[in-house]
C-alpha cells in the first residue's frame, strides 16, 4: 500500500515442523514483519530521523487468524496517511523530497502547527478593568463536621495465674 509520500508494506513467513507420520509439512506458528516510511530512495539517508517511520520485525503468532487481525489493526492505525495520492509532506521530512533545495513537483509541505500562545503573554494584554467584569466564585462551604464516635465501655480484662511448676 503506497502513495507518493508514504509506503507500508508487510512480509509473512509461516514456521513449519516435518511431521513423520503424516510426511508433510505441519504450521507452527507465523511470523509477520511490517513497515510504514517514505516512498523516497532508502540509501544513503543522512536526514532526518530516519527513513522508516514504523514499524516491527518478526513478530510471532500461534495462529494465522491472529496475524491477520494484528495486520488488519496496523492497517486500520496508519489508514489516514493513504487518503490522497499525493498527501503534504511532513516540514521535517521536506528535505527527502527535494532536488537541489527545490521540492519536487506534485509535493506540497504541510502547514506547521502554531505554537500554542503564551499564557503570561496573554494576560499582560489585559487592563486593570477587564477582570472586574467576570464573576468571582464563590468559596465553597466548609465540610460538615463529622458526628463525635461513641465509645465502648470497657472490658474487664480475665487476670492470669501465677507460674504453675
Amino acid at each position: 500500500m503506497s502513495n507518493m509520500v508514504y509506503r507500508f508494506s508487510w512480509r509473512e513467513y509461516e514456521r513449519t515442523k516435518w511431521s513423520r507420520e503424516e510426511q508433510k509439512s505441519i504450521p507452527v506458528a507465523w511470523e509477520l514483519s511490517w513497515s510504514l516510511h517514505f516512498n523516497t530512495i532508502p540509501n544513503p539517508d543522512y536526514s532526518g530521523s530516519g527513513w522508516q517511520l514504523a514499524g516491527q520485525d518478526q513478530k510471532v503468532f500461534k495462529d494465522r487468524a491472529a496475524m491477520e487481525k494484528y495486520l488488519q489493526g496496523r492497517i486500520t492505525a496508519y489508514s489516514h496517511l493513504f487518503t490522497e495520492i499525493s498527501p503534504p509532506i511532513p516540514a521535517d521530512a521536506r528535505q527527502r523530497f527535494c532536488v537541489n533545495g527545490v521540492l519536487l513537483p506534485g509535493y506540497t509541505v504541510d502547514a506547521p502547527i502554531p505554537p500554542p500562545p503564551d499564557v503570561d503573554e496573554l494576560l499582560s494584554l489585559l487592563e486593570d478593568g477587564d477582570m472586574d467584569a467576570l464573576p468571582q466564585p464563590e468559596e465553597p462551604a466548609p465540610p460538615p463536621e463529622p458526628p463525635p464516635r461513641r465509645q465502648a465501655p470497657k472490658k474487664a480484662r480475665p487476670q492470669r495465674a501465677g507460674l504453675v511448676r
